[in-house]
């Protein structure tokens, strides 16, 4: 944090939309002296006083943000196939605020991440066939009661067009798209990396068969059955910087913006919340 505010707010000038948008929150909070100062040491401190008092300060710090900037409640998005989440909801659900409500993620349905999704149903007792996930999906949305699904499309996500309006046959999951990168609406579909190592079960087919389509047979179904919206956050690439883990994704600078359109086509049933992360969309 030290080198960060030294890099962007002493170093150089805040004049970018992520800088900006710090030093807006951090004078709503009634800071601005502090910020004048360049003093990160007393904005600490402010902080400090809500955390110091646990969760009770936690819920005075949401409590005073929510009333500043006139929201009633946040969404947080949570991850059925990730173990560290799942523990907060199984065996028995936490009891939340009304201030949060939630959204359940389905990120490895997009990106093909076989040993992931595997990995969290055989976990909880499930098969692997495109039923078992469905189930699975369906008793998380009985445990979440999400307000919606909700996922980072993989940065070379393409739907390409057919008779019926498009698949998701053509999702792989490979290294950075340079066609993309240099060239509007440039995706295209190449060859992906098999995983390497992973279970096979007998005469069924995984839910990451290459050969399954997991939108039609697995998500939408649900989304359909539980009047449940999909927003996908469009343009994501995963693990640039692999050394900051989770923390070293980024975005390229164009996504396809037909493939949103083909799928509200195939699926008039589904509702889409759409969030293209590159200004040039």
């Amino acid at each position: 944090a030290d080198l960060i505010w030294d890099a962007l707010f002493i170093q150089r000038s805040p004049i970018s939309e992520a800088t900006r948008g710090v030093l807006t929150t951090l004078v709503a909070l009634g800071l601005e002296a502090h910020v004048k100062a360049r003093n990160l040491n007393a904005i600490r401190s402010y902080y400090d006083t809500f955390r110091s008092k646990g969760l009770s300060g936690i819920e005075s710090f949401v409590e005073k943000v929510y009333q500043i900037s006139g929201v009633r409640y946040a969404i947080m998005t949570n991850i059925p196939f990730d173990k560290t989440e799942t523990q907060h909801w199984r065996p028995k659900k936490k009891d939340y605020p009304t201030t949060f409500k939630s959204a359940l993620r389905v990120d490895p349905l997009l990106a093909g991440d076989k040993a992931t999704i595997e990995t969290a149903l055989k976990a909880s007792g499930y098969g692997t066939t495109l039923a078992d996930a469905r189930q699975y999906l369906h008793d998380w949305c009985d445990t979440m009661q999400p307000e919606y699904m909700m996922a980072s499309t993989p940065h070379n996500f393409y739907l390409p067009p057919s008779d019926e309006g498009g698949t998701l046959a053509g999702v792989t999951k490979i290294g950075v798209n340079e066609s993309a990168l240099k060239t509007p609406f440039a995706f295209t579909d190449l060859s992906g990396n098999e995983c390497k190592g992973c279970e096979d079960t007998d005469n069924v087919p995984s839910i990451i068969n290459e050969k399954s389509d997991f939108l039609k047979d697995v998500l939408m179904p649900v989304c359909e059955e539980r009047n449940l919206p999909l927003a996908l956050k469009i343009g994501a690439h995963r693990a640039i910087n692999p050394g900051l883990l989770s923390a070293g994704d980024g975005m390229v600078a164009f996504a396809d913006a037909g493939s949103l359109a083909r799928l509200c086509g195939k699926f008039p049933n589904v509702r889409f919340l759409a969030t293209f992360l590159s200004r040039a969309n």
